[in-house]
Parts: C-alpha cells; sequence; structure tokens
C-alpha cells in the first residue's frame, strides 16, 4: 500500500505520479523496488517520509532539471509536512536525486534509511512552509494498493516494448536505417554525377574517331600536333566514301 498525491504538473510531465510509503518498513521495499525514472525527495538531515515522482519515460530520459518549479514546490511542500519536526519549522530543506543514486548498505543502516552513491547527484532545495499548498495537496490524499515487484515488472515490459516501437521507427518500409540529411544529399549528388558520367561515356562512344580527335584538338590548343592527324583521318574517311560509290 502507498498512499498518491495530485501534484501540479507541468506539459512535459504529463502521467507523472506522486506517490509515498506508509511507513519506514514500506519505504524500505520502496527503495529496493523502484524504477530509474524515480525522484526521491526527503527532509535533509530530519527524520520525514519518502515522496517519489515517477517520471515519464522519455527518449532522451528527463533529467532534474526538466522537473517544472510548481511541481517541485509541490512535492517539497509534502515531504515537508510529512516530516514531524519539519512541519513544525518556517523553513527546511529538501534534497532529492534519482533513484537510481540511492546506496542502501546492508550493514551499518536502519530501516528505511538510505545513503548516495554520488554526492553531486543529490539536489538540494530550501522550502518555505505554504499552508494553502499543502492543505490542496493533501486533499488529494489516497491510499492505493501497490504490488511493488508487480509494479515494477510492469514499468520493466512498458519499456521494452516502448524502446522496441522507438527503434522499429527509426527504420524504412524496406528495413533500412535512413541516412541524416546531409549524408542522403551527398549520396543522391553522387548518384547524379554518376549519371551525368555514364550518359557521357554513352553519348562519347557514338562518336567518330574524327569528332573526339576535334574535341581534344580543341582543348589542347594548335601546337598539340593533332590537326594534322585530323586532316590525314578526314582524308582516309574521304577516300572510304568515295571507294564505296
Amino acid at each position: 500500500m502507498v498512499f498518491t498525491y495530485k501534484v501540479r504538473l507541468s506539459p512535459n510531465l504529463s502521467g507523472a505520479i506522486c506517490y509515498m510509503g506508509l511507513d519506514k518498513h514500506e519505504n524500505e521495499v520502496l527503495i529496493n523496488s523502484g524504477v530509474p525514472t524515480d525522484v526521491w525527495f526527503h527532509v535533509d538531515s530530519l527524520s520525514s517520509a519518502h515522496v517519489y515522482l515517477r517520471l515519464p519515460s522519455r527518449t532522451p530520459p528527463l533529467t532534474l532539471k526538466d522537473i517544472g518549479e510548481e511541481t517541485m514546490e509541490d512535492l517539497c511542500q509534502l515531504v515537508k509536512n510529512n516530516s514531524i519536526k519539519g512541519c513544525k519549522m518556517h523553513a527546511v530543506k529538501v534534497c532529492y536525486t534519482f533513484w537510481g543514486n540511492l546506496r542502501k548498505d546492508l550493514v551499518g543502516m536502519d530501516v528505511g534509511t538510505v545513503g548516495f552513491k554520488d554526492e553531486k547527484g543529490r539536489m538540494v532545495r530550501r522550502v518555505e512552509k505554504d499552508r494553502s499548498a499543502v492543505n490542496r495537496i493533501e486533499k488529494s490524499k489516497a491510499q492505493v494498493t501497490w504490488n511493488y515487484w508487480e509494479v515494477k515488472r510492469a514499468w520493466e515490459e512498458e519499456e521494452r516494448e516502448r524502446t522496441k516501437k522507438e527503434n522499429r521507427s527509426k527504420y524504412d518500409s524496406d528495413g533500412n536505417l535512413p541516412l541524416p540529411p546531409h549524408r542522403n544529399r551527398q549520396g543522391k549528388a553522387k548518384a547524379a554525377q554518376g549519371s551525368i558520367s555514364m550518359y557521357d561515356a554513352v553519348a562519347d562512344s557514338e562518336k567518330s574517331a574524327v569528332e573526339r580527335a576535334r574535341e581534344r584538338a580543341s582543348g589542347m590548343g594548335e601546337g598539340s600536333g593533332l590537326n594534322a592527324a585530323i586532316k590525314q583521318l578526314d582524308g582516309i574517311y574521304v577516300a572510304e566514301a568515295e571507294g564505296d560509290n
């Protein structure tokens, strides 16, 4: 069983779920059954509930910076209000990080307590009490049956299907991976150039020896010696023509 809450969500977080453990024993289970898109919230240096925001899956994945200001404020108000000492204070610091950054040592840690794999991945935010926000959020509270491992397996299966679908969409109808636009343009240009070269070769093969020699002579100038050869070829062709008659 977990508690779920309705918090303000920015458009890019559509489908996100806010949930919280019932007690420290359930917090322990949630630590072990989270998913990579879960963001964990806790009042810094004080005992408090463990609040999670399960972000929607995206490619590329959403980051902590993608959590909008209103969403972040609601989550901080919620976790502050669910701290025995923190709820009585005017302001507290709330730390938050991705579930994957939580570290649970098998020895030396009490039930429901965690550490961090990378301190740089732990963000801290100061929040002041906002009674109206707390009332709004707490009114949305609902207790939900949450089969932890089935929920985790269902998320993993949905993630696999989403990844497969995205990978399939990258290929065209023939099963080929399309080239980037600039590479595709280069390929078309080379193909067009090849077609022109082939056309020129065919056209050139249909020309007589004299015609090809004249074109070469025009490109090489008068001193190339080709003009005399052309005159000889002209004489040969004229003689052959007269012989045929």
